[in-house]
């Protein structure tokens, strides 16, 4: 829907073509790749006189007439996959998607650089895009897409430890407290510190995690003491690293 501008029934995304089901497959709409009935945003702009830049993932189809680089971009390091390990080895979300499928500009690679990490690797691959065409006056769209897992290197791993130990509930009142406190909203805005509770719905996740049988206990337990905060952490790293890489 991004890159098209329609609804993903008209763009042939129905349904994601790894999870299309018998009735589904060959039905309008269900193409499970971005389809010709459509224009992606980079082939509109591309046509208008715009250079057109593809980094991350695609997931918009794994064969070659629906690439990135035969959809609009004029150049593209593309994760075909719908997520994949940040690192080199190309290991994808299941076993059986190992490895994972990357182009570059067009052509399908092997593998990938021993130093790779997805966040700095797509960043300095727009960068070097953009700077290749510097000073020829047109302009350009440089289109980015993370993915699943969350991976982080070092330094960013450890820049976070125990920040969100807490949970969810401190968190949000640590920052309303400091939104106030900084003059970005007004002192009288919103409940006071204690009082800054989880909206509904979080809450009834709580609740109905609370509620899983004992058998799942291990799980719940998991997901509070270890998972969450790893989770939340791993996102801020993440973001951290990204918004450097870019500023830089």
């Amino acid at each position: 829907m991004l890159l098209s501008g329609t609804d993903n029934h008209i763009a042939g995304l129905r349904n994601m073509g790894a999870l299309l089901t018998p009735s589904q497959k060959g039905k309008p709409g269900y193409e499970g790749h971005l389809n010709d009935r459509v224009a992606s945003l980079a082939e509109v702009l591309r046509s208008g006189g715009y250079h057109t830049y593809m980094a991350g993932k695609w997931h918009l189809g794994h064969e070659p007439e629906s690439y990135p680089r035969t959809r609009g971009f004029e150049r593209t390091f593309a994760l075909l996959n719908g997520g994949a390990s940040h690192w080199s080895d190309m290991s994808g979300l299941f076993e059986a998607e190992t490895p994972v499928h990357y182009t570059l500009d067009g052509k399908k690679l092997d593998e990938l650089p021993k130093d790779h990490f997805s966040s700095r690797s797509f960043a300095d691959f727009l960068m070097d895009a953009i700077r290749g065409n510097r000073g020829d006056g047109k302009p350009f769209l440089a289109f980015q897409a993370p993915h699943d897992p969350m991976h982080v290197p070092e330094p960013w791993r450890s820049k976070y430890r125990g920040r969100y130990g807490d949970g969810y509930q401190a968190l949000k009142t640590e920052r309303a407290d400091a939104a106030r406190r900084l003059g970005l909203t007004a002192s009288t805005a919103g409940p006071k510190a204690g009082a800054h509770q989880l909206s509904p719905r979080a809450s009834r996740s709580s609740d109905a995690m609370a509620a899983w049988p004992s058998s799942l206990g291990w799980i719940r337990s998991a997901s509070r003491s270890r998972w969450r905060p790893r989770r939340r952490k791993a996102r801020a790293r993440f973001s951290t690293s990204k918004s450097s890489r870019c500023a830089s």
